[in-house]
């Protein structure tokens, strides 16, 4: 066990401490009572707290939810990316305000409600069922390192205001922000989207660990000392007009730096906070505390943000090699006639390690960013990345960047090929290409790329020097350099200006990359024109935002095919005023264009140093073809004066999904035929299946299938196939085609492919609120006979969070107007009735708890899982309570051309009505017909309730003479009561009290001879 004190903890709590220890704090006076007791204290104690308080440095801060979390569980493969995440932690973010109206919080005030963000979050979580929940608490009142301006003070007053403004909103935002740890085994994106039903959760999302982005490294092997880099940037001409300043400090942020390193240590900026001797005589140096308070032990040559997770050193920065190399290209010592020169010359730099040496993970990356920030660099270099978007690290960046005016700067990624790549695409960030020694292009293209540069010869370990190869590794370190350049020889520029300018003054190697233009960043860093043109000599456009209207002005988000409509766009200049400036747009992509954008030049007279503006023409496009993918854009805009750049941004021109609604229900189908939402397991696109405003369905889709061999689905698959894509878009719904949508297995390339099209709309009926049918109409285009054509729904269903989890069970319709009729409900009596109109021969039902060992969903749903569900007709007839899903549906046989129809039904309960009565008034069922046919016959045995129970349950029971028992079982099979006594009529309701049964699940079963009827009853105390 390391014996040191835990004072190094980052990660959401860190960060935190991190970014608001920059902020001050709101002191308020203290009582009277308070200055009572000060006067009346000893003068001894006042000399004890004295000494105390020198001595006492900073209070360690407990273990993270993160970093508790890969401590116990690791990091797990993403579900949609191939980036890891930390396993069984999330971040969750609350909405503004939340504590006014999210249950015990209600009417606290704002202050108290943030401070209690944490508890509130831990109850999410043990309400959303995934077990006991261990959320971070974020410190809200920390020592204040930045004061408020002084009254009346000189200088630059209004940019202190201004940033002290702008740390409070950071501070207020990121009290909304904690990471919690969960217990259940699911996986973080189902967590995520577990606690983003709750309407007070802003977002939650799984913790992505980046990694590195360089080739395999042969640190040890060096060649002859040849920096081939500066020449090709131009960086001795560079260095002739300005050779940077000792005061601008870069932050490296890598897996791990040699600090020792000969051409390295000189150049170290030192922080003088840890150094000198502590209040009991010891070196700060080496003390084992955070002597400064600003969250890192021993940093004073470096920090070690991971020494507690690896065993290493606090202040020692060695680790992998990669952060050796980025440091020599960036930082190197300078005139010291030791091994090479940094392109930064004269500006110094200060290590930072945020990789965990044993596992080689880098769990602390982001927490770096904040470090350096915080320790002064205004230059940050990541060569470092993932291929995941995360809203909390955009909402990490963009505060970091605004309160501290730092640049960030980030790897673009190493696969050729178009892609997307983070931080290097974040907003405020600039994200840097590779090219080789002749300014080709070599890495990942995309919008993310602002600007490019190249490798060459740098620093290694152990005193070594070597070539390493093209990789955006090192050609950010390149940018990083020529970035401080260009900020200390202009400190006047903000980082988004300083960005810019770097940008717009990189040489054009457009006819060396002619198939890239507009994809590796405006060019390859020149470093001799960034120091000698004026940055407010030419205008800085950014694309703010952009959004869709039709042609006559009005905001719109979906187009049909043929439809036409225009892109506007809102610009931002961050540098020298624009005059006439005109615009054009085109796609971008390895995919098919689904939109064509006219040849229309849009134009905006003048946007001035500073503005914002929408420009005043739109650009018209028609949609061509259905899409369910996001289409990228490239902007083309010039101004007078030779100004030309472009920018980039993502717009959805037809949406992927079609809607309907009752005053009670909203719900979605997707293209591909899902219900709900389109994008499993983001569960972001399409409105859902909501009841009430409140989120129901997971996920839900359809199963068809002739035999074991020929199953397709739009649903989840295995592990490695997180869902299945086995129907296309043939038609989609318009006014014209009664809004159904013709899907097709033609999609299907292998043996699957069954030859079926499918039709699906919706059904409703006005003045019904609380039932909606789903129409899907089957026909066999394959040309043959389609014998046992099973046709089956999906749904898996989270009512309203509840803590307790639901249950579903089958429970035929005796009546015969509807049939496969299952009852899915919650603890609270909420829940949903699915049925299929009509009466069914030949019904498919099979109950599933998510987590059971017979079908498992929680490592995917396969194809001997999926034709287990439907192969044996009403297979597992109840689950729960607990995490259930559900496939119910029937069996057909269809002649060639044949058509079959079948009504999808969903009614919804609620503690005073089933949701079967919604259902017959959907199909104009007289309530009379329902009540008749309702009641159950012999061998009934309804559901449990209270269910969970700690003490008494009650269930009805209906028989027919004396041959039926009545037993309770547990779950090993286990008999623990006789029931048999209490069946006294043939229509009777029994009790039971449960309270001395230990907590677990157990079954309450129905026998009459060789015919069992159970239900599932969970005691918990």
């Amino acid at each position: 066990m390391n014996a040191r004190p835990r004072l190094l903890r980052f990660s959401l709590a860190g960060i935190a401490f991190l970014l608001i220890g920059a902020i001050p704090a709101l002191a308020q006076a203290p009582s009277k009572s308070i200055e009572v007791e000060k006067k009346a204290a000893p003068i001894e104690k006042k000399k004890a707290d004295k000494k105390a308080t020198r001595s006492a440095i900073v209070a360690p801060l407990p273990p993270s939810a993160k970093q508790q979390a890969l401590a116990v569980h690791g990091s797990i493969p993403d579900m949609i990316s191939g980036d890891n995440v930390v396993a069984n932690a999330i971040y969750v973010k609350l909405r503004k305000g939340w504590g006014s109206s999210a249950g015990s919080n209600a009417g606290l005030p704002a202050s108290q409600a943030d401070a209690d963000a944490p508890s509130h979050v831990a109850q999410l979580i043990a309400r959303a069922g995934l077990g006991e929940g261990d959320a971070t608490r974020i410190p809200i009142t920390i020592p204040a390192l930045v004061q408020p301006p002084a009254k009346g003070g000189k200088g630059n007053g209004g940019a202190a205001l201004q940033r002290y403004v702008r740390g409070l909103q950071a501070q207020e935002e990121f009290s909304r922000i904690t990471e919690v740890r969960y217990a259940a085994a699911i996986h973080p994106r189902e967590a995520a989207r577990k606690l983003m039903e709750f309407p007070e959760v802003e977002y939650a999302e799984p913790m992505i660990l980046p990694r590195l982005v360089s080739p395999p490294l042969s640190p040890n092997d060096p060649q002859i000392w040849q920096q081939r880099q500066l020449p090709q940037m131009r960086a001795y001409e560079g260095w002739e007009v300005w050779p940077g300043d000792t005061t601008m400090l870069i932050g490296i942020v890598d897996a791990g730096i040699d600090m020792f390193h000969e051409d390295l240590a000189p150049n170290i900026s030192e922080n003088t906070g840890e150094m000198g001797k502590d209040a009991l005589g010891r070196d700060k140096r080496t003390n084992n505390l955070d002597d400064d308070g600003n969250g890192a032990v021993d940093d004073w040559r470096g920090a070690n943000l991971t020494w507690q997770e690896d065993s290493t050193l606090p202040g020692i920065t060695k680790g992998s090699a990669h952060g050796t190399f980025v440091t020599g290209f960036a930082a190197a010592a300078t005139n010291n006639k030791i091994g090479i020169a940094g392109v930064g010359n004269l500006c110094r730099f200060f290590p930072i390690k945020m990789a965990n040496n044993k596992t080689g993970e880098l769990t602390m990356a982001y927490e770096g960013i904040i470090y350096a920030a915080r320790r002064g660099c205004k230059v940050i270099n990541c060569s470092w990345g993932e291929e995941s978007y995360s809203r909390v690290l955009q909402d990490l960046i963009t505060n970091v960047v605004q309160t501290f005016d730092c640049a960030i700067v980030a790897g673009g990624g190493n696969p050729p090929g178009y892609g997307a790549y983070y931080p290097a695409g974040y907003r405020h960030v600039l994200g840097v290409g590779a090219v080789g020694g002749n300014d080709v292009y070599e890495t990942t293209l995309g919008p993310h790329i602002g600007v490019s540069a190249p490798g060459g010869f740098s620093t290694g370990e152990n005193n070594t020097y070597g070539e390493v190869g093209v990789a955006t590794s090192f050609s950010a370190p390149n940018a990083t350099g020529a970035l401080a350049l260009v900020r200390s020889r202009y400190p006047a520029l903000t980082a988004d200006q300083a960005i810019a300018h770097l940008r717009l003054t990189a040489e054009n190697i457009n006819n060396k990359n002619p198939d890239k233009v507009g994809l590796m960043g405006t060019g390859r860093v020149n470093i001799l024109r960034a120091l000698t043109e004026d940055p407010f000599s030419r205008p800085g456009i950014i694309i703010d935002s952009v959004f869709l209207t039709d042609l006559n002005g009005i905001p719109r988000d979906n187009f049909s095919v043929g439809e036409q409509g225009l892109l506007r766009v809102r610009l931002r200049n961050v540098l020298g005023d624009a005059n006439n400036i005109r615009i054009t747009a085109a796609t971008i992509g390895d995919q098919e264009p689904t939109i064509q954008i006219s040849d229309d030049t849009a134009r905006h007279a003048q946007l001035l140093r500073d503005g914002v503006a929408v420009v005043a023409d739109g650009i018209r496009f028609t949609v061509t073809a259905p899409t369910e993918s996001i289409v990228h854009l490239r902007f083309a805009y010039s101004a007078d004066g030779g100004y030309s750049d472009f920018g980039f941004d993502r717009q959805m021109f037809a949406r992927p999904y079609f809607s309907t609604s009752t005053p009670g229900i909203v719900a979605s189908i997707s293209i591909r035929g899902r219900l709900g939402y389109h994008d499993y397991p983001s569960n972001t696109v399409g409105d859902g299946f909501l009841y009430q405003g409140k989120s129901l369905l997971y996920e839900g889709g359809f199963i068809l299938a002739g035999d074991g061999a020929t199953i397709l689905s739009n649903i989840r698959g295995s592990d490695s196939e997180p869902r299945t894509i086995d129907f296309g878009p043939l038609d989609l719904p318009t006014l014209a085609n009664d809004s159904t949508l013709t899907l097709t297995d033609s999609v299907v390339t292998d043996g699957r492919k069954m030859g079926l099209e499918l039709r699906l709309r919706f059904i409703k009926k006005e003045g019904i609120q609380d039932a909606i049918g789903i129409e899907l109409r089957t026909r066999n285009q394959s040309g043959k006979r389609l014998d046992s054509l099973r046709i089956a729904t999906f749904t898996d269903w989270d009512i309203f969070a509840s803590s307790g989890g639901q249950t579903v069970r089958y429970a035929p319709d005796p009546s015969g107007k509807i049939s496969v009729l299952s009852r899915v409900e919650n603890a609270s009596g909420y829940g949903v009735t699915g049925a299929i109109a009509g009466n069914v021969q030949r019904p498919i039902f099979y109950a599933i708890d998510n987590d059971g060992d017979t079908v498992n969903l929680y490592n995917g749903f396969t194809f001997s899982e999926k034709w287990r569900t439907i192969s044996n007709g009403v297979g597992s007839e109840s689950a729960g309570p607990g995490d259930i899903s559900m496939v119910w549906g029937k069996v057909a046989t269809l002649d060639p051309g044949q058509e079959d129809t079948t009504l999808f039904l969903f009614g919804m309960t609620t503690p005073t009505r089933q949701g079967k009565q919604a259902i017959y008034e959907l199909l104009g069922i007289p309530t009379s017909v329902a009540d008749a046919g309702a009641q159950p016959g012999p061998g009934y045995l309804g559901l449990a309730r209270p269910n969970p129970t700690a003490q008494v349950f009650a269930l009805r029971v209906r028989t027919a003479g004396p041959n039926f028992q009545l037993r309770v079982f547990d779950n090993n099979g286990n008999a623990v009561a006789d029931l048999t006594d209490q069946l006294t009529a043939t229509d009777t309701t029994i009790t039971y009290d449960a309270s001395r049964l230990p907590s677990g699940r157990y079954l309450v079963r129905l026998i009459n001879g060789t015919t069992v009827t159970s239900q599932q009853v969970m005691v918990v105390k």
